[in-house]
Formats: C-alpha cells, structure tokens, sequence
C-alpha cells in the first residue's frame, strides 16, 4: 500500500488452527491480508477452530474474550462470543463472517457514503463490492470509462479504481475524474513504481496494491471521508 499520510493501522491477529481442514481457509486469509498465528494469544481479534482439534483448545481458549468460529462442530458451552459455522466452509464466507465481527454489531461506520468501484476484472469487482457493502457503503460499480459518467451523476463520496482498464487506462480516466471533484482511490496489481506515480499523476488521495485485504481498504477509506467532512 502506498498512503501519502504516512499513517495506516495494523492488521488485525486472527487465530486459525492450523490444520489440514482449514488449510484453504487459511491460505485465502493471508492472501486477503490478515496476520494469522496457531497461537493463542490475547492479541487475536478473531479465533477460529477446527471441530475436529477442538478439545486442543477448549480450555485455553475459555478465558479468551475474543469471538470464536468453530467450523463444523458445536462450541463448547464455556465459551463466550462463540458460534457454529457448518461444513462445507468456503473460505469468502469466512472472510465475509470475521470482517462482520470486527466491525461489531452495530450500525457500519461507512453507511451512507457512496463508493464507485471502478474494475474491469468480474471476480475482483464481485468480491469488492461484497467486501465494502458489508462494510456499509452503498456500492455501485462499473467495467470501464463507458459506463463512468451515469454513475458521477450519483455523485459518489469516493471512486475506488483500478489502473488496467479497458479502453482508457487508469491514468487517462484519472485525468478525467480529477476535474471533478471527487477524491479517488486507486486499487490495481500494477508495480508500486507505477502506483506512486499514477497516484502523483491524478492527486489520488491514495494507492494500495492488490494484495492489501479490501476490509483494511474499507476502514481507511471511512477515516479519510471522515477527515474530509470534519
């Protein structure tokens, strides 16, 4: 992630067991951005556990106060904050759920604010638009520049965009954008070379790469809105 603040916030410690049942789940948390450990620790914001190697943990974990995720097996009646997630478990679904409970059971703190996803790429834009509608944004998105202008009449908050579009690039549509007065976020898999240079380009308030986790984009984007309305 490139921030021109300097600032950011920590990942948050989810505890997963490390086992060959959760080992998918695992790898797609990572990927998304999460430190994970095996260890129990008060640090963790999350645990999350195996049915199967509960027993392992049942005790040690009692006293923990944070929520607990226990795929494909009851939790055991001792345990506070804790639920049954069912077999099969894909591994979105599970993201989706921790991201719920770190954002708590109250009303998201970025409802209200209008996000403008702009991604050419389908699987990319289905789960960012899943990640940040979950966070509380009301959330539209487009493949390109020729469906931009109708969704600027909306007059989003925030335009989250990627670099690799088709048609115009994201420099170009940047460009474009700027002149009209709404902060952009840029969002691509391009080289931090080019992110920093790109975000210098079109004054973008910011430029993460795509492998920073989309609730630590979302808790951002909420601060920096936050700040601007202050």
């Amino acid at each position: 992630m490139i921030d021109p603040s300097g600032g950011g916030s920590e990942t948050p410690l989810v505890f997963v067991t490390d086992c060959l049942q959760l080992v998918m789940q695992r790898a797609h948390l990572a990927r998304c951005g999460y430190r994970l450990t095996a260890a129990l620790s008060p640090e963790c914001r999350v645990l999350v556990f195996c049915g199967d190697h509960l027993s392992w943990y049942e005790s040690a974990a009692a006293g923990l106060d944070a929520p607990k995720l226990v795929v494909g097996a009851d939790p055991p009646a001792s345990w506070q904050k804790a639920e049954r997630l069912n077999r099969p478990l894909l591994p979105i679904d599970l993201e989706r759920r921790i991201v719920k409970l770190l954002q708590g059971a109250g009303t998201p703190a970025g409802a209200e604010l209008r996000l403008l996803i702009v991604e050419d790429d389908a699987t990319v834009r289905a789960a960012a638009e899943v990640a940040f509608a979950e966070a509380g944004f009301d959330v539209r998105s487009v493949a390109g520049f020729g469906l931009v202008q109708s969704e600027m009449n909306r007059r989003p908050d925030l335009i989250l965009m990627d670099l690799n579009l088709p048609g115009l690039s994201g420099e170009q549509l940047g460009e474009i954008l700027r002149r009209q007065g709404v902060p952009i976020v840029i969002f691509s898999s391009a080289s931090p070379e080019r992110l920093e240079a790109a975000r210098a380009a079109i004054g973008a308030a910011a430029a993460f790469s795509k492998g920073v986790a989309l609730h630590e984009i979302a808790a951002w984007i909420r601060e920096y809105l936050a700040g601007r309305k202050a």
